[in-house]
C-alpha cells in the first residue's frame, strides 16, 4: 500500500498533481503505479473503500524536534523585577541581558 500513501501524499503537496487529477483522475492513477483495488478505491472516492485500503497497515510517521539554539535577537519584553506590586524596590540592580562578566584569575 505504500504506493497508494506515496501517491495520496504527492497529490496532497503538490498542486501540479492535484489540477491534473481533477482533470484526469484514471489517468493519472494508472500512471502513478498503483493496484487495481487502490485504484478503484481513489477513483471511487468512497471514504469507505479508500480507508478499507489502508485499516490493516500503519503509516509511518515521524516528528523531529530539535532545540532551535539562541534566539539571535534581545527580547523586547525584559522579565519583570522579581518585586512585589505592593513591597518597596530592591536595591538589586535592573535586569540586563548582557553576560555579567567575570574577575579573571591572574
Amino acid at each position: 500500500m505504500s504506493n497508494a500513501v506515496e501517491f495520496l501524499t504527492k497529490l496532497a503537496i503538490n498542486p501540479k498533481t492535484q489540477v491534473a487529477f481533477a482533470k484526469h483522475s484514471r489517468g493519472i492513477l494508472e500512471a502513478a503505479g498503483l493496484s487495481d483495488l487502490e485504484t478503484a478505491a481513489l477513483s471511487s472516492g468512497d471514504q469507505a473503500q479508500i480507508e478499507a485500503l489502508f485499516a490493516g497497515g500503519r503509516s509511518p510517521i515521524a516528528v523531529i524536534v530539535t532545540d532551535p539554539g539562541p534566539d539571535p535577537l534581545p527580547d523586547p519584553d525584559a522579565p519583570p523585577y522579581p518585586d512585589a506590586p505592593d513591597s518597596q524596590p530592591s536595591d538589586a540592580p535592573p535586569y540586563t541581558d548582557a553576560p555579567e562578566s567575570q574577575p579573571s584569575e591572574e
